[in-house]
């Protein structure tokens, strides 16, 4: 069984995130339709990685090139709708008698509609959902048999055990996200002006120019010029956490597939504060409700909420640490992804 995977390049993200787990975790090979970029240095030695370094689309040149390398694959694992789209595109034009499987990572319950062609040319045979709308959608808007995917929740690479020394923890607070206006960070400026003696870390890569000049300024406005940290240059959000050394996290985001951060937090027993959005927060809300907040909650009501986590700390972070080796190990994870491979090959 012969098998590679493709996403178009490896910026910070939840899907290319996985894209590296998956090639450390079992022995598989990468391809990489456009360059190389930040993950690519946490990609496995030991694995073959193919760069097609695609200039635009329909590059003949691309295509081809593209068509070359997965000649030598039963089973093809791409990342993502519109890297899926081309590689489909790729096996029609070369009548290629391969296994695609598209692994979705967008958040459909924001769009619940069919992208074009996948419900007729394009349509996926074999699909991994990471979360239970995904699947929902796939089963009801496309009509697909239960063996034809699965449910394959997201989790994070994990060389090792880790977690936090307790004996040298800072008045930090810590939140991990790319700086966008979705991820809410003006609110949290707002918590933090109302919290005394607490630093604020803000870890991500900005991907809103204006929207980062919009906090600066706010920073300034509220006078927290020495109480606000960025870092930018961290791809590990597990390195960031390591480095920092946070007491407690917090997650302001208005909306999330994921997140997957807070399964960063949880491998490493760090207590967190979170908005209660994406599939991840759901399932984590089921054991530790308390560590999620509605939406419109005020910057006094996390206040009080993330005191009251920080008096009991030690109990949080043993249970998340726990409860994440049982619900999102890597070992389950791969065991999983295997087993539908196999099922793919068999036709089960």
């Amino acid at each position: 069984m012969r098998i590679i995977q493709v996403i178009d390049e490896l910026k910070v993200g939840g899907a290319e995130k996985m894209f590296v787990l998956i090639s450390n975790i079992i022995e598989i090979d990468n391809c990489i339709l456009l360059r190389k970029s930040e993950l690519d240095i946490f990609l496995p030695n030991k694995t073959n990685v193919y760069y097609v370094n695609r200039k635009f689309k329909f590059s003949v040149i691309s295509l081809f090139k593209t068509y070359k390398i997965m000649s030598n694959y039963d089973i093809i694992h791409v990342h993502s709708r519109h890297n899926f789209r081309y590689i489909s595109l790729v096996q029609k034009l070369f009548l290629m008698k391969i296994h695609v499987i598209l692994h979705d990572h967008f958040a459909v319950q924001i769009n619940e509609s069919i992208p074009f062609g996948f419900s007729t040319i394009f349509k996926p045979s074999y699909y991994i959902g990471v979360s239970e709308h995904n699947i929902k959608w796939y089963h009801d808007k496309l009509n697909k048999k239960k063996n034809d995917f699965i449910l394959l929740r997201n989790t994070i690479y994990l060389k090792t055990s880790y977690e936090i020394n307790t004996t040298n923890l800072n008045n930090n607070i810590i939140s991990i996200g790319n700086l966008r206006k979705g991820k809410n960070h003006l609110f949290q400026l707002q918590i933090l002006k109302l919290l005394v003696n607490y630093n604020l870390h803000i870890v991500g890569k900005i991907q809103d120019f204006n929207y980062f000049n919009a906090l600066k300024s706010e920073i300034q406005k509220l006078d927290l010029q020495d109480k606000v940290f960025f870092h930018f240059n961290y791809n590990d959000g597990v390195q960031a956490i390591n480095e920092i050394k946070p007491k407690i996290a917090i997650h302001t985001s208005e909306f999330e597939s994921g997140p997957l951060v807070l399964l960063e937090y949880a491998a490493f027993g760090l207590p967190f504060l979170s908005n209660l959005t994406g599939d991840i927060s759901i399932q984590f809300s089921r054991a530790y409700p308390e560590l999620f907040m509605e939406n419109e909650s005020t910057a006094l009501i996390w206040i009080k909420r993330l005191k009251e986590i920080e008096s009991n700390y030690f109990f949080y972070k043993s249970g998340l640490i726990n409860y994440f080796r049982e619900n999102f190990s890597n070992e389950n994870y791969k065991h999983e992804l295997l087993d539908f491979y196999k099922c793919i090959q068999i036709k089960c």
